[in-house]
């Protein structure tokens, strides 16, 4: 439970703070993702010459269960698996495939989870402050952008989260991930007929859904120092300065001088 005084009013606020248990969650798996990173970017895909162990398994596999197809043939199908096996991008996918994924999946639902604890703090908080806390009740049944975009007006006006700026593009990004793997909605067609447009769960290279997961650890706290800078009023224990070890995304700064 944290408190804090308002020296306007001599008011004293008290509210639940089991938020920083996400904070927390997110934060401890930072030294994992930084070292698959580097281990994703370091990663030098094998010649296809040193397949060539895999090639002869194959073969002899083959040649035990078809016995009746001809040489030739066989060394074809065998050729097109080794090369396919072979590629920089599925020797890639084969060692990092799944670790990417896990990555990227708990760090999605992790910062949303925090994203959205923080502005409901935020605005339950500042609105107290104000002396309309009941307002909350209306502002929290908004969706969770409408929130981060229009809910800080209600007691800053001055307050602006552009999402034609980095941050407000990861924000935006982030939350339509998070959306997309809980809310999950099938693809399906019948008889090649498009029944169900399911969820739109963006791809990308591996090196691009690690960027993208970069900004996911630092949306919360770079969210957390906009708020800050349009209302200095707040208290600190409503945000989250600390965001150790996690390492700053330049991006979300390089166009936005208010979360430096």
């Amino acid at each position: 439970m944290a408190t804090e005084q308002s020296q306007a009013t001599a008011s004293v606020t008290e509210y639940s703070s089991d938020y920083i248990y996400i904070d927390t969650a997110l934060r401890a798996r930072w030294p994992q993702f930084k070292a698959l990173r580097a281990e994703v970017s370091n990663f030098s895909p094998k010649s296809i010459d040193q397949f060539e162990e895999l090639r002869q398994k194959l073969l002899a596999d083959m040649r035990g269960m078809n016995p009746h197809i001809p040489e030739a043939q066989l060394e074809e199908d065998i050729s097109s698996q080794v090369t396919s096996a072979a590629s920089p991008d599925m020797q890639r996918w084969a060692k990092f495939g799944h670790a990417v994924m896990s990555e990227y999946v708990t760090t999605v639902f992790l910062s949303h989870a925090l994203c959205e604890a923080l502005i409901n703090v935020v605005l339950a908080t500042q609105l107290a402050k104000k002396g309309v806390a009941g307002l909350f009740t209306a502002l929290e049944s908004a969706s969770f952008m409408d929130k981060w975009l229009h809910g800080p007006k209600a007691y800053c006006a001055a307050y602006e989260l552009r999402t034609d700026q980095p941050l407000g593009q990861t924000l935006t990004r982030l939350n339509n991930q998070r959306n997309a793997l809980v809310h999950y909605k099938v693809h399906l067609k019948v008889d090649g007929t498009k029944v169900l447009d399911g969820s739109k769960l963006r791809s990308g290279t591996q090196s691009e859904l690690l960027d993208w997961a970069h900004r996911y650890y630092n949306a919360p706290y770079d969210l957390a120092t906009l708020l800050l800078y349009f209302d200095r009023s707040c208290s600190a224990s409503c945000y989250l300065h600390n965001r150790d070890p996690i390492e700053r995304a330049e991006v979300h700064f390089k166009h936005s001088p208010e979360v430096r």
